[in-house]
């Protein structure tokens, strides 16, 4: 299954995302955005926290799935409402996607099932 964000279909497959090096980087990354959309609010002025904001989003995009697909979700000249959108999804993309598709495989393993109950 390909993952979708804001409409986009991403060149990478959910089982990408299975593995413990780009969860990892996935975790990071959503972690260091939201330091950073915290610290854009003690900003100067509110061009500089908004150009922050959206940098921070378009690094943790450009990470996961590389240059191309943060401008294919985000644009070439975004906006932080985008940005924003976008980075609700990419938070959601485990809990939505991943993590059931995990457990739904590892049902097969569960004790039960392998004691025959």
């Amino acid at each position: 299954m390909k993952i979708k964000i804001l409409g986009v279909t991403l060149d990478m497959e959910l089982e990408e995302l299975a593995n413990p090096d780009v969860a990892e980087k996935y975790e990071q990354d959503i972690a260091k955005t939201v330091e950073v959309i915290h610290e854009s609010m003690e900003c100067e002025t509110g061009s500089e926290g908004i150009r922050k904001q959206c940098q921070a989003i378009i690094d943790a995009f450009t990470d996961i799935f590389g240059e191309k697909a943060a401008k294919d979700v985000l644009g070439e000249r975004t906006n932080l409402f985008r940005c924003l959108d976008a980075f609700e999804e990419f938070t959601s993309i485990y809990p939505k996607h991943v993590t059931p598709a995990i457990e739904k495989r590892a049902e097969k393993y569960s004790r039960s099932r392998i004691d025959g109950r």
